[in-house]
């Protein structure tokens, strides 16, 4: 199985999307349509941890990346779903460079952060069962590969994206296009020329720092756009459309 921070690093362009479903199978039919991963939405679901860490298990099984969006910034949120095997976690809301330092406090070990440690499922080969280098490569192995990727989706995160940025062990950084043009006064008017530079902002500046960005895609249509504009990877709306049409069809045919 390739990491997504290894696709990255590779300069692929994975593609992802949101998993609303706190079920197992309907992970697996995200990693058997081919994404790189999916992303388990704590922020706007009805879920908690047990659904999450059954669904994160099956993208191990099926060789997809499984990352969680938190609903906020805590240790036990980004602990509990490290130590249940997200290869990342994504914090929505951000607004400081404080809150970035405290999201690497929580989920990186020393010297980055503090992150607590227990011999769970995910610690070499399972439940702490063998460290073939020894626990301090174990954890500097563990700190390369975990993503800590922060949302710009404020005003406050956008005015200070370097500085967020540029906090060790920041990953990279998403944006939520829908919640930052919300943020600006222009709800979802994306070809606004604010709107477009603020975007350009973010993409600019992470790149001069060598970090990812992630952007949310409403449909393919944007998610192409998004590539081409250079963008590192794009999480993609599952098109419930399609399927609530393909249903209703199904109804008038058997009604018919």
């Amino acid at each position: 199985m390739k990491l997504i921070s290894d696709r990255l690093k590779n300069g692929e362009k994975p593609i992802g999307t949101f998993l609303n479903l706190g079920s197992q199978t309907a992970a697996e039919c995200v990693a058997i349509a081919g994404m790189d991963y999916f992303i388990v939405d704590l922020e706007h679901s009805p879920f908690g941890l047990a659904e999450a860490a059954d669904c994160i298990r099956m993208a191990k099984l099926k060789g997809i990346s499984p990352l969680v969006r938190i609903p906020e910034i805590s240790r036990a949120n980004i602990l509990k779903h490290l130590d249940v095997g997200a290869e990342g976690i994504i914090i929505p809301g951000l607004k400081t460079r404080e809150e970035a330092e405290k999201i690497v406090e929580y989920g990186k070990y020393t010297p980055l952060g503090s992150r607590g440690f227990c011999p769970t499922r995910v610690c070499e080969f399972g439940y702490g069962d063998a460290f073939a280098n020894g626990i301090l490569e174990y954890t500097r192995k563990t700190n390369e590969e975990t993503m800590l990727i922060p949302q710009c989706e404020t005003l406050e995160c956008l005015a200070d994206i370097e500085n967020i940025v540029s906090v060790e062990g920041i990953s990279g950084i998403f944006i939520g296009p829908f919640d930052l043009s919300l943020a600006m006064g222009i709800p979802a008017q994306f070809d606004r020329p604010e709107f477009k530079e603020a975007i350009t902002k973010v993409l600019t500046v992470c790149h001069e720092k060598n970090k990812p960005v992630f952007i949310f895609a409403p449909n393919k249509e944007t998610a192409r756009l998004r590539l081409e504009q250079g963008f590192d990877s794009v999480t993609v709306n599952g098109d419930l459309n399609v399927m609530t049409e393909a249903y209703m069809e199904i109804v008038k045919s058997i009604r018919a």
